[in-house]
């Protein structure tokens, strides 16, 4: 994943401050699991409990079965840029101190870390930024291979686990599984918008507000907001208070965009989340647009980026007035 640090902004200049407001940015990652990936197809999938993510199975025509694991990143206030790329590390990191216990609990009879190596994968000028821990050990009186993958991919973390007697024909099959598994991720969602002047940044930008108000008051509201700017709503996946629209062709309604809305509109897909916090709600809209936005010679990566910002501070003040705020 690229760092949006690493692109100027001078057209944020342009836009309303949010007060008490947070600003990150992210990858969208709305995802439908491939039923098969490089010679492995899916066998189970075990839904985890509240939806948030869930286990497959992958097995390959010769017996090998990799565990695959998929849910949403970790919430982490104090990390504003490449947050899915801070927390494949955190992650990866934290492994190596939890090895004892899977030795303790009988599951392997030694266990140590090998290698870790930083795996970065990219597919149509996307990328993602991931760990692969090699672990040797025995089990059952017998040599093992035990392989850890974890990657962060926008709002999702990937893991992708294996164990099996040491082979290097099996060890390039899992690194394969892993690698492309991701890149799938990366690959523009079904029903994306082609694009004249080539696919939006896969960053998005996310607002975060405490708006003071419960949040019975807000849920009545978010669906009307969104269908008011022009915005269709998505078919509920049931993840609770979380409202997202379909890639929307055009510019919304109600944003004034300025002299950019002269030009061809790059779409967009917004989300709005609530959270209750202590009787209050935390909203969080998030904007990303799918195309790569073009007006005069202004940078396009900034453009996207005032462009989505705008759209986001836009959604959240219609639905939290700046009068209302605390």
């Amino acid at each position: 994943m690229r760092s949006s640090t690493a692109v100027l902004v001078p057209l944020l200049l342009l836009l309303p401050a949010l007060s008490h407001a947070q600003q990150e940015r992210t990858v969208s990652t709305r995802f439908t699991p491939p039923d098969r990936v490089a010679g492995f197809r899916v066998t189970s999938v075990t839904q985890m409990e509240g939806g948030a993510g869930g286990h497959l199975l992958y097995r390959s025509a010769d017996g090998l079965e990799l565990d695959t694991y998929l849910y949403p990143l970790p919430e982490d206030p104090d990390c504003l840029s490449g947050c899915d790329a801070v927390a494949a590390d955190r992650e990866a990191d934290t492994f190596p101190s939890l090895v004892p216990a899977l030795v303790d609990r009988g599951y392997f009879d030694s266990l140590a870390v090998e290698r870790d190596e930083p795996v970065r994968v990219e597919h149509a000028g996307m990328s993602a930024h991931g760990r692969h821990l090699w672990l040797a050990g025995s089990a059952a009186g017998k040599p093992v291979r035990f392989h850890l993958l974890v990657f962060g991919v926008g709002t999702s973390m990937v893991k992708v686990r294996a164990t099996f007697p040491p082979s290097a024909r099996r060890d390039g099959q899992v690194s394969a599984f892993a690698e492309e598994f991701v890149r799938s991720m990366l690959r523009p969602a079904a029903g994306s918008k082609d694009c004249a002047s080539g696919p939006a940044d896969p960053e998005s930008i996310r607002l975060n507000l405490d708006s003071g108000m419960q949040i019975g008051a807000l849920r009545g509201k978010a669906g009307s907001v969104l269908t008011g700017l022009g915005f269709e709503l998505a078919p509920s996946d049931n993840e609770k208070d979380v409202w997202r629209t379909r890639p929307t062709e055009g510019w919304p309604v109600g944003i004034n965009y300025g002299p950019w809305a002269g030009e061809a509109s790059p779409g967009f897909v917004v989300e709005v989340r609530l959270e209750d916090r202590a009787g209050t709600a935390r909203v969080t809209v998030g904007a990303q647009a799918l195309c790569a936005p073009r007006y005069l010679d202004e940078d396009p990566r900034s453009l996207e980026l005032a462009l989505e910002h705008l759209t986001a501070s836009t959604v959240l003040e219609k639905l939290v007035p700046r009068n209302a705020r605390p």
